[in-house]
């Protein structure tokens, strides 16, 4: 969730519950609350998102169909378009950031070969974010925790 698109909307520091929450993966959709924030707000304009970040989006979910680690996930979203352009950036040690060096070096060539051939499209996206929205309205609002 990308708090820099809501953080100066009210209430004041509603997003802080949903960016500090440890995401896992799993077959039951409900919010384990880890944090000490209580939520503020339970709706948010996610497809307003997509044109500001919606590769990067994208790039996460599908890197999401093939690990649950969130270091390999999150670094996903700054992937080269292709594998072509990964394979050059790995050999000359020169990436679109530099930041990103580091955080590539998480990824296993089996790993990478496997990203560059899964598809992740809008729609899967879109139908995820239908789930997360689900999801988000289980929580009860002023609370740490969500409806049993």
């Amino acid at each position: 969730m990308s708090d820099g698109m809501w953080e100066n909307s009210r209430p004041c520091e509603h997003w802080k519950f949903w960016s500090d929450l440890d995401v896992q993966i799993g077959a039951e959709c409900r919010v384990v609350c880890t944090n000490s924030y209580a939520c503020r707000k339970t709706a948010y304009n996610f497809a307003a998102l997509y044109n500001i970040v919606g590769e990067r989006m994208l790039a996460i979910g599908r890197m999401g169909k093939l690990t649950t680690d969130s270091k390999q996930v999150n670094v996903a979203a700054y992937m080269p378009p292709t594998i072509e352009e990964f394979r050059a950036s790995k050999a000359s040690g020169k990436w679109r950031y530099d930041f990103c060096a580091t955080y590539m070096e998480c990824l296993s060539d089996e790993l990478v070969k496997k990203f560059y051939a899964t598809t992740y499209t809008m729609n899967d996206l879109k139908r995820d974010i239908a789930t997360i929205k689900a999801v988000m309205l289980t929580v009860r609002y002023g609370t740490l925790d969500s409806y049993s």
